[in-house]
């Protein structure tokens, strides 16, 4: 096992491929960017993962599997929470 960084964009729905059983550990602007960081087998098959990113007040349509992390942007100037869906 080992923990990967992965930038991602910053989009209402975010589509990963991690691999097989991948733990979601945290969602954090890292020098201005997005990044996501998961403990991985990387020698399991690939999967398609949901994350779903909504600011303070936005509805959430989807069906939340779990609570990943809260982020802010722009010296907290907006915060934003993300979800796995």
């Amino acid at each position: 096992m080992v923990v990967y960084k992965y930038p991602i964009k910053i989009s209402d729905i975010v589509e990963l491929e991690l691999p097989a059983g991948a733990e979601i550990l945290h969602v954090e602007a890292q020098n201005d960017k997005l990044c996501l960081w998961a403990l991985v087998d990387p020698e399991k098959p690939i999967l398609n993962r949901r994350i779903r990113i909504a600011g303070t007040g936005h509805t959430i349509k989807e069906n939340i599997i779990r609570y990943i992390n809260t982020f802010t942007l722009y010296e907290k100037a907006l915060w934003f929470h993300v979800f796995e869906i």
